[in-house]
């Protein structure tokens, strides 16, 4: 996604969550949740189905939009579906010569366009990224390669030696507290959300298991399987966190909370400024109010925000 403006706040002020007799009348709590999450966080952290975009996007690139070091200009000749156990690589004609990567093993599938699409390769790291993006919109989409899918890579393009290309310095691997499961994150806008590069079916059973949590601890709040596993998603890239009775959203322009038991409990607060800084100096004081019980306090936060952010 694009990086997006953010309009700056001069001051706090508590303000309901949802206005119960207009906007929101007719949905119940689940709903109000999800709205809140679509609202306020900037962007989905996987599509339900990565190809729709290309119905709106497939008759947007020209010739001179080609990214230098792409993976469209490597390749050579016909392209011919390639797969080994892991992986199943092949273009889509239908969608504008998409090309789609399938995870057998994982059961996920991502879709790019390659010609805004590069290999960006984490030297300290020695982790290569499949980086989509492009001038307008930033950051579209990436995955993890590792041996197996570059080697899909080389025999999908017909060349040995892929080209690597330093990763993009306003990106940076983040690893989740909770889950443990990294994400590539903006150095620029944390706000922006996490794209998580989920590795192995460990992973998958452990955003399966955060999912379950949140059905369970929270009934009333989380009614619906997708909203429940939406939830384990923002958790494991950083965009929320669960208290004893609730669930706290980061969202662009402020802290929400949303109690489990009592919609009267909820609340919302403010930003006073905005710094991007104050988005990683916010996750660690939740992570500390988590541990001590005080993570729903409105007054804590707002005192807290007050002292380091005005």
């Amino acid at each position: 996604m694009s990086i997006i403006s953010f309009r700056c706040h001069t001051t706090i002020h508590l303000a309901p969550l949802v206005n119960q007799e207009t906007i929101h009348q007719d949905m119940d709590r689940g709903q109000q949740l999800m709205s809140r999450i679509n609202q306020g966080i900037l962007r989905e952290i996987k599509p339900k189905n990565p190809l729709v975009e290309w119905y709106y996007w497939k008759d947007k690139h020209t010739v001179s939009d080609v990214t230098e070091h792409s993976l469209f200009k490597m390749a050579q000749g016909m392209l011919s579906p390639v797969e080994n156990d892991n992986y199943r690589l092949e273009e889509i004609e239908e969608l504008n010569n998409a090309w789609a990567v399938y995870d057998k093993k994982l059961n996920t599938f991502f879709a790019f366009d390659p010609a805004i699409t590069t290999l960006q390769k984490d030297e300290k790291r020695n982790r290569v990224l499949v980086v989509c993006e492009d001038k307008e919109r930033g950051l579209i989409d990436v995955i993890e390669a590792g041996a197996l899918l570059l080697e899909c890579l080389r025999a999908f393009t017909g060349i040995e030696e892929l080209c690597f290309l330093p990763v993009n310095p306003d990106y940076y691997i983040w690893t989740g507290m909770v889950t443990g499961i990294d994400g590539l994150k903006m150095r620029s806008n944390g706000y922006a959300g996490t794209w998580l590069l989920l590795q192995s079916e460990s992973q998958v059973k452990k955003l399966r298991m955060l999912a379950t949590i949140y059905s369970m601890d929270y009934p009333d709040l989380v009614d619906s399987v997708e909203l429940a596993r939406r939830l384990a998603k923002e958790e494991a890239a950083g965009q929320c966190i669960r208290s004893r009775h609730g669930i706290v959203l980061f969202t662009e322009e402020g802290l929400v909370y949303m109690d489990g038991t009592n919609p009267d409990n909820d609340w919302e607060l403010k930003y006073p400024i905005y710094e991007n800084d104050c988005y990683y100096e916010m996750l660690r004081f939740a992570y500390r109010k988590q541990v001590s019980g005080e993570l729903e306090n409105y007054c804590a936060w707002k005192a807290w925000l007050n002292r380091n952010f005005t």
